[in-house]
């Protein structure tokens, strides 16, 4: 059985729906970046055979996509090159932007900020508004680095956020799978990463307009849908 050290939220996501789609058993384990041979989370520590007499080197996760494909049951579409690039930037700045203001900065998801990564560290009042302070600076750091400007604009993030779903959506299409694949891919999982934890029913949102904006895109939402049906239920 591979072992995953569980890293942050969306990359958890991310990889832990990749391997099961590429049918990749695997079982979750806490670390840290210490323990990563590249520093950063998430890695993946494969099985070891009884003929095999050292351990296996650590997978890190920029070689996680190939070893899913080399290794796993089902077969998925590989990375298909360079017209993915624009696609995956909606990803990494429009999308995420808009996500880090509504869980991290958003007043009014500040429960379930303090739910998901403040609470289970401490119960100490001061440490806990400690913390909270420097994932909100660390949030609304990278969100005004990545937008360059001098302030936040939570209308624009989400007209951003709004216009990255529209072009995600048309290249869908009416197609299973993004860019016409047989089979889905590292994209899905990533596309998914965002769409399943904004429209998680157990996560207490207070602020929904992430889960508005994306209703409005039905053939996201039955995206979304598919991989969890895939991944997450048949799987068991």
């Amino acid at each position: 059985m591979n072992h995953v050290p569980a890293p942050v939220r969306c990359a958890k996501n991310v990889w832990q729906t990749f391997l099961k789609l590429a049918g990749v058993d695997f079982c979750l384990q806490s670390s840290n970046n210490h323990a990563s041979p590249t520093g950063a989370l998430p890695f993946l520590l494969p099985p070891n055979t009884p003929s095999e007499s050292k351990l296996q080197r650590p997978v890190p996760s920029n070689k996680l996509e190939q070893y899913a494909l080399d290794n796993g049951k089902a077969k998925l579409s590989e990375n298909i090159g360079t017209k993915i690039d624009a696609y995956e930037s909606l990803l990494d700045h429009r999308i995420r932007n808009a996500w880090l203001y509504t869980l991290y900065l958003s007043p009014a998801n500040t429960g379930l900020l303090t739910q998901l990564y403040v609470a289970p560290i401490t119960s100490s009042p001061p440490v806990r508004a400690t913390i909270l302070y420097q994932l909100r600076h660390a949030a609304e750091l990278e969100v005004l680095k990545s937008t360059s400007r001098d302030a936040l604009n939570p209308p624009d993030l989400y007209k951003g956020a709004k216009e990255a779903f529209r072009a995600l959506d048309a290249v869908l299409a009416d197609e299973e799978w993004f860019f016409g694949s047989s089979a889905p891919g590292l994209f899905d999982a990533a596309v998914f990463s965002y769409t399943h934890l904004i429209l998680h029913d157990d996560l207490s949102w207070e602020n929904r307009r992430m889960a508005d904006i994306l209703n409005e895109f039905p053939r996201l939402v039955s995206h979304r849908n598919r991989i969890f049906n895939k991944c997450w239920i048949s799987s068991g």
